[in-house]
């Protein structure tokens, strides 16, 4: 059925005094996400937390703000695991996502360069296995159309980069590198750079250029947060910042410039104490440890060699470095959230976690476990450790898996159901920008295994069934960074962060989920994005 949605009366809180008013939310129906799975068409909301729920009439003894809604409400969703600044911040470089061949590429670098006002180019968003033809580009064009300045291009995943001459030179990136740095340098036949990096001297070219100013910067965050609320989403994870994004945001939140919920962990040596905690809805959480890299990159650590290849992958962190970050997060009473992405990564970091975190509700977390083997699923309840998946990668990364890895490490990839059967709950996310950051992609692909993108949408994974799609999208992902108690579910005393949709996520057809869109978002009992009519 199709779903038009009336706002009878517009009750938006804008100072303290507003939100200390009762307001009365009704739906067609709302899905709470509770123990229960209950029901309701009814919400009573005072200062931004939920007092009351029923069903049929509301019988109130005065005058009282009402918004009704011709829509499903939902707990507000969550992104379990995203990389929101880092999007924001990338606003002003050159896109390159969904290009079709690297000829069109140089077409839009020249393009922007025309009002490019930086000192160098930075691309973002390439994808080779996008391509007709599916091989990693080298810098010669590169370094013919822009001799004098810096060209950086990144990947989607942001574990390859493609630099010109003159930004290897800038990073003081040579052919001495790779006695250190093999496996992350690409090199031709002839012995000369190609101009492809990975992972560790990712950073050091992104060290070599400029920022954008702070004041730029700040814009390109709150509009950022504008289209997460547009999509319906009322909280996130943000898995891993440095230290000069959480100051920047640190500074919006203080200044109430910025409110959507933000669960962050940080990346590096950045540990902030727990006094960097004084906004209810930007708290830290703990660190994030990159363990390996991505299978589109090649860079993910295997057990077995990549297809026609001699080449495994390889860990990022020594295991005595790993330890000694384990010990880091458990004296400290922080979450630690590893990026492990094959199956031998995935290993080592459940291993290592295990020895601090058996029979321990530290909520540790693996973020990814693309590839895991299914001699070690186990472990993951053995050591109550969080399995965090974005099931829109699996959709994507379909396309091109056969040609990449060994038909054994592809059965083993992305098992989604056997990750969830270890603990019973799993948080889902989306890794956006490498995905798209709307929730209701992430739910038709992990309930219904497919592309929703496609007309001919045959299930390419085993999905999770509808409801437990949704409490991965909400109560779980909640769960996963101890915040269940305020957020994630629609019961009394929690805040009043929802979600309005046009759809029944949970009963709707498949064809009508696939036009489902926001009808509005609200957190804390104010309405931070609607609907034109």
């Amino acid at each position: 059925m199709t779903r038009l949605f009336t706002l009878v009366f517009l009750f938006i809180a804008i100072d303290s005094s507003a939100q200390r008013k009762l307001c009365l939310i009704k739906a067609d129906k709302i899905i709470s996400c509770d123990s229960n799975n209950a029901n309701y068409t009814w919400v009573l909301v005072k200062d931004g937390r939920i007092k009351q729920l029923g069903n049929g009439e509301y019988n109130s003894k005065g005058k009282i703000n009402t918004i009704v809604f011709n829509g499903v409400l939902y707990p507000g969703f969550i992104d379990a695991h995203c990389h929101f600044a880092a999007f924001a911040l990338d606003k002003y470089k050159c896109n390159l996502y969904n290009t079709s061949s690297y000829d069109e590429i140089i077409k839009k670098l020249i393009a922007y360069n025309k009002t490019n006002p930086y000192g160098w180019i930075y691309g973002v968003g390439w994808n080779e296995n996008n391509w007709v033809k599916k091989e990693l580009p080298t810098k010669d064009i590169l370094d013919s159309l822009f001799p004098n300045k810096p060209v950086i291009l990144k990947r989607v995943d942001g574990h390859t980069v493609l630099c010109n001459q003159k930004a290897l030179e800038l990073a003081n990136i040579t052919l001495k590198d790779t006695i250190l740095y093999k496996n992350f340098i690409g090199i031709n036949k002839r012995g000369i750079l190609t101009g492809i990096i990975k992972e560790d001297l990712v950073e050091k070219i992104d060290a070599s250029i400029g920022r954008i100013d702070n004041k730029a910067a700040k814009e390109a965050l709150k509009e950022m947060e504008q289209y997460f609320f547009k999509n319906g989403l009322c909280a996130l994870v943000e898995c891993g910042i440095d230290s000069l994004t959480q100051i920047l945001e640190q500074n919006l939140y203080n200044r109430k410039q910025l409110s959507i919920g933000n669960y962050y962990f940080t990346k590096g040596n950045f540990y902030p104490k727990g006094q960097q905690n004084n906004h209810k809805n930007f708290l830290f959480k703990g660190i994030k440890v990159y363990l390996d890299g991505t299978l589109g990159s090649k860079s993910a650590c295997l057990l077995d060699y990549y297809l026609n290849s001699s080449n495994k992958g390889s860990l990022l962190v020594e295991n005595k470095q790993l330890v000694k970050l384990c010990s880091l997060a458990i004296n400290n009473k922080w979450q630690l959230a590893i990026h492990a992405i094959g199956d031998s990564a995935n290993r080592v970091a459940l291993k290592t976690m295990g020895v601090f975190s058996e029979n321990k509700d530290l909520r540790w977390r693996i973020e990814h476990a693309q590839v895991v083997d299914r001699e070690d699923y186990q472990l993951f309840y053995k050591y109550s450790i969080i399995p965090s998946v974005q099931p829109s990668h699996a959709i994507s990364d379909h396309a091109w898996i056969e040609n990449t890895l060994h038909l054994n490490s592809i059965k083993n990839a992305y098992q989604y159901k056997n990750l969830l059967n270890q603990l019973g709950w799993m948080p889902l996310g989306t890794d956006f920008p490498v995905e798209d950051i709307n929730p209701i992609n992430t739910f038709y692909s992990a309930s219904f295994g497919s592309d929703i993108k496609k007309e001919n949408d045959t299930a390419v994974i085993n999905p999770l069934s509808r409801l437990n799609t949704l409490k991965g999208m909400t109560i779980w992902a909640a769960k996963s960074v101890f915040e269940e108690q305020n957020i994630g579910s629609i019961e009394l005393g929690k805040k009043a962060n929802f979600t309005i949709l046009s759809t029944d996520l949970l009963e709707d057809s498949q064809e009508l989920i696939k036009k489902t869109f926001v009808i509005a978002t609200i957190i804390n009992g104010k309405i931070v994005y609607k609907k034109r009519k």
